[in-house]
């Protein structure tokens, strides 16, 4: 008799969860990431879209309640025959300035076929030239799984874990 023990590595558990679509010339890439924060690490969903013409990216980082409403207004715009909705913005700051991050939605038909875009968009505030922006046309059912996988994700990456462990103090015994 042959005993059969997966590799660890093809273990459910222990694969990377990760979706990329690709369109005619862009694609977009959801996974998993986390962000540190001052006593925790907390889950969140990374969203990275890309032109393989333009050599270029623009990534996003959003908690998992906006990934999951990311899936609802994905599957809301479904429904419809044409819309248009700016789901999210984020404003930063680093070494180099103010920066801000927006994702919006639009539903459009082609050639009676359904499609939803996502248009990803990151530049500098008060800035008009320093800005990157990219547009991934999905089918419907890309669409649709993208808003599948995007709700399963988020509720996987509610967790938050704390960076240090609190040191159990022992009272000495009298």
């Amino acid at each position: 008799m042959i005993l059969y023990f997966p590799s660890p590595r093809h273990t459910f558990n222990s694969m990377k969860r990760k979706l990329t679509l690709y369109a005619a010339k862009t694609g977009i890439e959801v996974y998993p990431t986390e962000v540190a924060r001052k006593k925790a690490r907390e889950g969140a969903v990374g969203i990275r879209a890309f032109s393989m013409e333009k050599r270029e990216e623009v990534k996003m980082r959003m908690p998992p309640y906006e990934a999951y409403g990311l899936a609802l207004a994905i599957e809301r715009l479904a429904r419809k025959e044409e819309g248009k909705e700016t789901f999210s913005y984020h404003r930063f700051t680093t070494e180099e300035g103010e920066f801000y991050s927006k994702l919006s939605l639009e539903r459009f038909t082609r050639n009676s076929k359904g499609f939803i875009a996502l248009v990803l968009e990151r530049g500098k505030e008060k800035s008009k030239d320093e800005k990157r922006r990219i547009n991934v046309p999905l089918s419907l059912q890309q669409a649709l799984f993208l808003a599948y996988f995007l709700k399963n994700l988020a509720y996987e990456q509610s967790y938050e874990e704390p960076l240090e462990e609190p040191e159990e103090v022992l009272e000495p015994l009298e």
